[in-house]
């Protein structure tokens, strides 16, 4: 079987990269696209994986995005009815439902953020929606999501590339210094409307107490 990744964002690579190692094992094929994002590539070719980049992100402004929505839509078409793929994977990939149903190969749609506008049209028509079960059913078929399309996955999906892993539930590191994560805000999403690096001065002052471990974006 020929599986069709498309890698949108940098999450993306963590969250299937165990899951196409384990499919390239069984014998599938893996066929990788990508838009250039944050650090999508730099991670791609970090570990090794080989893509082919198609399209671009067209940025912060919403009426950029809606343009550029169709013009991905045609790109991944026109390229990918040339490999032939049997079923797409993809992660907040907005565009590659469409594509794959212009393909006419199912689709395997997951994601886990309720307030993308993107989803609409993935959830209707993505063949399956993948979504956390702590997310309400009810704010997935707002979207237009169909009940029978749902399959509800345990936990977040951080969760699923790091089952794996062994983590010591410690409060503090071996400094005895208490350990923070903070992530940034999300700048260059549709569905953010705060401030940027509001938490700048935040987080120089609150490292000075504590060890602060900083999750960026891109």
């Amino acid at each position: 079987m020929k599986i069709w990744f498309d890698f949108v964002n940098t999450p993306d690579i963590n969250m299937f990269q165990a899951l196409i190692a384990e499919l390239k094992e069984e014998g599938h094929e893996v066929y990788i696209t990508c838009r250039p994002l944050a650090n999508t590539t730099e991670m791609l070719d970090l570990h090794k994986m080989d893509y082919t980049i198609v399209g671009k992100h067209y940025g912060t402004n919403f009426l950029m995005k809606l343009l550029g929505f169709p013009i991905r839509i045609s790109e991944l078409y026109f390229h990918l009815r040339k490999q032939k793929p049997d079923v797409a994977v993809g992660l907040s990939a907005f565009t590659q439902p469409l594509a794959a149903y212009l393909l006419r190969v199912p689709c395997i749609y997951t994601n886990d953020n309720e307030h993308a506008m993107g989803n609409i049209p993935s959830f209707l028509f993505a063949t399956v929606i993948m979504v956390p079960e702590a997310l309400d059913t009810k704010k997935v078929t707002r979207q237009l999501a169909k009940k029978s399309k749902i399959v509800k996955h345990p936990g977040v999906k951080e969760g699923i590339y790091l089952w794996k892993e062994k983590f010591e539930r410690k409060p503090k590191n071996a400094q005895g210094e208490k350990r923070v994560y903070i992530r940034p805000e999300p700048w260059n999403a549709q569905y953010y409307k705060g401030g940027l690096n509001f938490l700048d001065d935040f987080i120089i002052e609150f490292a000075e107490h504590v060890s602060v471990i900083l999750l960026p974006r891109g």
